[in-house]
């Protein structure tokens, strides 16, 4: 067949387009979005297996690709509205496109500390988003455990956010009998295990639901004080929360 016939791409983190002989006529970074001028030129099929989109189109137009690229916008407030048009549209004329699944949600976090030694650390009191934990003598990091969830999971596949978040933390301080501290060394260590990038200028970070919390202070013998400063948490799918108890009794 020649050049004029089907070409395959394969999209991935970067789309590139092959003619009938095999050779390589067009890559696509994987943040440029292509639109085709003619539609009835394309065809594709997804293998969820591989997770792979498989696209063939006539050659003839791949001379249009370089200049119909534009960027690519995944904002809330630019797909959301897209997507329930298709939705709709698909859905007056008989064709189901999704089907809108009611979840269960939760709203509480189920924060606790885990110490090296294993041991699970309620909170004693909760006042205005900020959990206060009694530590036990020589503690000198503790882990920062919660539910997690996933936006695109919770709110819908038009919203482009794929990370198991467990709580943003904000402000964190340690009191003992004579001084009130405060632990700032998830907001300073970038490499600190189970945290993602810092947010809000700054002040704040998300956990992966299982974060490191290293104190930077000497060991003390008295009981202390750690105060944790939670920005935002939730909702969560109590489907996960329950696949997580049965996952801890078995």
């Amino acid at each position: 067949m020649d050049s004029a016939g089907v070409g395959v791409g394969v999209l991935s983190n970067v789309v590139t387009f092959i003619d009938s002989n095999g050779n390589s006529t067009s890559t696509i970074p994987n943040n440029l979005t292509v639109d085709f001028p003619d539609s009835s030129s394309v065809w594709g099929y997804y293998n969820p297996l591989t997770n792979i989109t498989t696209v063939g189109l006539d050659l003839d137009i791949l001379g249009l690709i370089d200049v119909s690229l534009g960027p690519l916008c995944t904002q809330k407030d630019f797909v959301q509205p897209l997507f329930e048009k298709i939705a709709n549209r698909h859905n007056a004329a008989g064709q189901v496109l999704c089907q809108t699944v009611l979840r269960d949600l939760l709203a509480n976090p189920d924060i606790k500390l885990e110490t090296n030694t294993g041991k699970r650390i309620r909170a004693i009191k909760v006042q205005d988003g900020h959990y206060t934990f009694m530590l036990p003598a020589n503690v000198q990091s503790v882990q920062i455990v919660s539910r997690t969830s996933r936006p695109c999971d919770v709110e819908g596949p038009f919203v482009d956010d794929r990370r198991k978040l467990g709580v943003a933390v904000g402000q964190i301080t340690l009191r003992d009998a004579r001084n009130v501290l405060e632990v700032s060394t998830h907001l300073e260590n970038e490499e600190l295990p189970g945290w993602y990038a810092l947010e809000q200028n700054g002040t704040a970070r998300w956990t992966n639901g299982n974060a490191k919390l290293d104190l930077n202070v000497r060991p003390a013998s008295g009981i202390r004080m750690l105060s944790v400063q939670v920005l935002a948490a939730g909702p969560y799918l109590v489907s996960d929360a329950t696949a997580t108890q049965l996952a801890k009794r078995a």
